[in-house]
Order: structure tokens, then C-alpha cells, then sequence
């Protein structure tokens, strides 16, 4: 529970956000009663752009699409958002699994961006064939290992802690105040302009991302739950303005390289197009929201985190997908 002064370095968010979560970690407006089930309740799966860990509780696009389904489909909908900025692929399925038991009659995926992301890192990892082998049969088979790992979880956790958003600007996430001028962004802006360039054009979406995906749908399909899911929109396209692209720095992020731009429409363009399709092929609801978002800072503060006016739009488009679900379907809510 906390209000966030913006003040510079984001653009399309500005002044006093007040942002909360529930005791489950979930962004709610107003409060959710789980254990209650006379409500049309949805959830929003999804990493940083789910999240929307800079807008107010009411601006974010979650909100907006509750509040836009309750008019349209003239019925009370709580849409329980339960992002988390950096997950991938498989955190996500955790996820569906966990909320099943608070009675959702939908569930919205918003995923890709780091997963592709992820793909990227893995790529130019530089792991030698011999070293991994030795690593593999002499650290993992040792008793010490379990130790080792439960160590290294507690301070990967302190780390990624202190190299949040909110940390990197001086906040702390229980404090009651804070000013935000946009430093964690600013300073790692300019990405595409990185000395060490290179390009990355890969057939397929990395092996795990679809094998989650298929678990995803067993779980929607089993628990005969409608699922939406959602393409990343982004920046990545051809019709990105150079003074837009120069407030990149997820190309990929936290590295000392990039990749061209080319290869970054293509890695995105690879992801959201094998998500639609999968959507189609298992019947599920596909959603594809990056045509309607044209890349500026009209509506993101980056190349891929919405802001205010984005968020609306986000919103809108993901109820209007789900609007028409309903129609077609005939399945009233």
C-alpha cells in the first residue's frame, strides 16, 4: 500500500499513483471476496506489462477492463490482476494453477516478453560443453548441493529485491510514500545503440515456451475454463520513430549487447504470431492487441510497458475480445 509521486522519466505517467495489493499479492479495486463465487471473476496472468506497477490502482488496464465489461456486459465483473514483473512461460502456469481454487470463470494471458527475452540470454550465453558437463556431475550429485542452492535462492531473491524498479529509485515497497523520477529507466535507455550489435533470427520459439503453453491449454480445457490469451505489443516495428527507439533498453535488457533492430521486430513478430496460432489451433480465445497499439510515446513508456493512455487502450481491446467471446458464444454470463 503505497502512493508513488511520478514526477519526470515516464512518460504518460505522471502525479500521485496509488498502488495496493491484496494479502494474496494480487492488484484488486475494490477487494475480492475468493471464497464467494456470485460474480463474473477473471484473472490477469501475465509479467511487467500485466502488472502495471507505476499506474494507480484504477489506471491500470486490468481496471479498465473490469470496468468496461461491467458496462458492456451488464453484469458486476471482478478481474483480479495477478502480475508479476520478470515471470516467463512456466511462472505463469503456476499461476493458473494457484488461482483455479478461487472460482475463475476466466483467465487472460498476457505472456511472450520474457520469454523471448529469456531466449535471447540463453543464446548468447557462452556455457562450454565441457564445463557444463563438469558442473552437472560434480556440484549437482553432491550433498552439498541442495545447501548450495537453497543459499543462492535467498540471495538471488535480495538481489533481484534491490534491482526492482522501485528500489533502483530509493523506495521501499512497505513505505507509505515515495518520488519516482524515472532513474531506473533513464539510465538504461539507448540500447540500440550498445558497441557490440548482433542478429538473432531464430526459426522457432524456445522448446519450453510452447511445451508450457500446451499445459496452460490442458488446465483451461480440463477445468473447462475459457482462457484469452493476449499478444505482447510493442514498439519492435517499422514504423517506430528514431526518437521513440532511442528510449529503448530491453533489446534485450541488463547485457552488454543488443540485438539490430531488425531482429527485435522479428523475435516479437516470431512470438505473437505463434501464440495466435496456438490460441486458434486449441480453440481457445486469441486476442491480438499490437496492431491497435502504434508505437509511440502516446502510449507506452518504453517499448513495452504501457502508460496511462496505453493501459486504457489495452484495456478496451481485451474487452472488446472478450465482449465478442460472449456474443458469439451465446454464453451469457
Amino acid at each position: 500500500n503505497k502512493v508513488v509521486d511520478v514526477q519526470d522519466g515516464i512518460p504518460g505517467i505522471s502525479g500521485l499513483q496509488h498502488i495496493t495489493t491484496d494479502a494474496k499479492g494480487y492488484r484488486v479495486t475494490p477487494p475480492v471476496d475468493y471464497q464467494a463465487s456470485n460474480t463474473l471473476r477473471i484473472f490477469t496472468i501475465g509479467g511487467s506489462t500485466t502488472e502495471d506497477i507505476y499506474l494507480d490502482d484504477k489506471k491500470t488496464w486490468s481496471y479498465r477492463l473490469q470496468e468496461t465489461l461491467t458496462d458492456l456486459l451488464g453484469t458486476r465483473v471482478e478481474v483480479v490482476n495477478t502480475g508479476v514483473s520478470g515471470l516467463r512461460i512456466r511462472h505463469h502456469l503456476a499461476t493458473a494453477q494457484q488461482v483455479i481454487q478461487y472460482h475463475p470463470d476466466m483467465l487472460i494471458f498476457m505472456i511472450g516478453l520474457n520469454d523471448w527475452n529469456h531466449h535471447i540470454h540463453s543464446h548468447f550465453l557462452d556455457q562450454p560443453e565441457e564445463t557444463s558437463k563438469r558442473k552437472r556431475f560434480y556440484f549437482r550429485e553432491t550433498r552439498l548441493s541442495q545447501l548450495t542452492i537453497r543459499t543462492a535462492k535467498i540471495v538471488f531473491r535480495q538481489l533481484a529485491a534491490e534491482s526492482s524498479p522501485l528500489a533502483a529509485n530509493g523506495e521501499n515497497e512497505t513505505s507509505g510514500f515515495s518520488v519516482n523520477r524515472g532513474n531506473y529507466y533513464t539510465k538504461q535507455r539507448g540500447s540500440l545503440d550498445r558497441k557490440i550489435r548482433h542478429t538473432f533470427r531464430p526459426d522457432n520459439v524456445y522448446p519450453n515456451f510452447n511445451k508450457y503453453l500446451m499445459k496452460i491449454s490442458s488446465l483451461c480445457q480440463e477445468n473447462n475454463i475459457p482462457c484469452v490469451f493476449v499478444t505482447q505489443a510493442t514498439g519492435y516495428q517499422p514504423n517506430s520513430s528514431e526518437e521513440f527507439k532511442a528510449g529503448f533498453w530491453m533489446t534485450p535488457p541488463n547485457v552488454d549487447y543488443t540485438l539490430d533492430f531488425e531482429s527485435m521486430i522479428y523475435i516479437a513478430r516470431l512470438y505473437n504470431d505463434h501464440l495466435m496460432r496456438f490460441a486458434h489451433q486449441q480453440k481457445h480465445i486469441a486476442c491480438d492487441i499490437g496492431k491497435d497499439m502504434p508505437p509511440s510515446y502516446d502510449l507506452f513508456y518504453d517499448e513495452c510497458h504501457f502508460n496511462t493512455k496505453g493501459a486504457a487502450r489495452v484495456g478496451d481491446l481485451i474487452a472488446d475480445c472478450v465482449d465478442h467471446y460472449f456474443l458469439a458464444t451465446g454464453d451469457s454470463p
